[in-house]
């Protein structure tokens, strides 16, 4: 008995696993003319500790790269490490202390001219804008931030036609910071699908119907529902932007966000396995959800959010 308890609950952490909408550590660095870190802003966006080539129009020295170790609360003090090359190749010419307040950084580290400098690191959750569009079952659009556990949303059946299906899980539904994001507009669309990198949207082909939407390119087509079924439409435009993460997950894994076909999973790699590829693993979570331990989901689901982060 022990025994069958200990397999439940492993194949219940994966399904939670499987369900992660967490992404990577990454930071924003901006340089700036003056103290004020108002005037001449340039901004890259890059991994933790990845190499960020901060001075692209060659106002300060030509050749500026930086790593940003972040803090692991995200809101404390980060390492930056300063090198003569936009690359971080060789050795670090400096290293100093810096959070997300303007500071300096003068021509004596070698630089042909004095800069400022803001770091912002963050954790770039996998999911949508919390002000996306969808559609409840009563007939009344709502945003991602309003929908709650038990809502049915519009999703779409295996062959492509509309349906409402149930929310058993909602995620980052306290997040207020915003996460880079792809504005991807369609064709003859209204609103822009607003969708971190890694998150799985509907295309047509055969052999892999779902693809990550950093993958997407403009021309590509991608699914919209238009009076209940299921339409192509191609891509106008792709661009940055920045949104308050939201997540929620469907008893049939897909939803429909401002009219996109969406798939609920996101990409994460679980031993090596894509999320995409072992998304039955969440069977459990929606068992429990439907024994009316929905609170539970929500705590379990909190707790191997924190666990998944501690060890990656």
């Amino acid at each position: 008995m022990v025994r069958f308890g200990v397999w439940v609950g492993l194949f219940v952490f994966l399904g939670l696993v499987c369900s992660l909408g967490r992404g990577e550590i990454r930071f924003k660095a901006c340089t700036y003319q003056d103290a004020a870190c108002s005037q001449g802003e340039e901004c890259e966006t890059e991994t933790s500790a990845d190499c960020a080539d901060v001075d692209k129009s060659g106002l300060f020295a030509g050749d500026v790269g930086i790593k940003v170790t972040c803090n692991s609360s995200l809101d404390g003090i980060h390492s930056v490490a300063y090198y003569l090359s936009d690359d971080c190749s060789g050795n670090a010419l400096s290293t100093s202390q810096v959070n997300n307040m303007c500071v300096g950084r003068p021509n004596t580290l070698g630089f042909s001219n004095s800069f400022y400098l803001k770091i912002e690191c963050y954790e770039s959750a996998i999911c949508f804008s919390r002000d996306s569009s969808v559609l409840l079952d009563s007939g009344v659009y709502t945003t991602l931030g309003e929908v709650r556990v038990g809502d049915r949303v519009q999703s779409v059946d295996d062959n492509g036609r509309s349906v409402f299906s149930e929310v058993f899980l909602t995620q980052h539904s306290s997040s207020t910071r915003p996460t880079a994001m792809l504005s991807i507009s369609i064709e003859n669309s209204h609103e822009p699908l607003v969708v971190t990198h890694d998150h799985y949207v509907r295309v047509p082909t055969v052999s892999n119907p779902y693809v990550k939407a950093s993958s997407l390119r403009v021309g590509d087509s991608i699914y919209v529902v238009v009076k209940g079924s299921m339409e192509r439409r191609p891509i106008a435009g792709i661009s940055h932007a920045m949104g308050v993460p939201r997540n929620v997950h469907t008893m049939n894994d897909r939803i429909v966000v401002n009219g996109v076909v969406a798939s609920c999973i996101t990409s994460n790699q679980v031993f090596g396995l894509d999320t995409m590829n072992i998304r039955h693993l969440l069977v459990p979570l929606k068992v429990m959800h439907k024994m009316g331990l929905t609170s539970a989901v929500s705590i379990i689901d909190r707790a191997v959010h924190n666990i998944y982060r501690s060890f990656s």
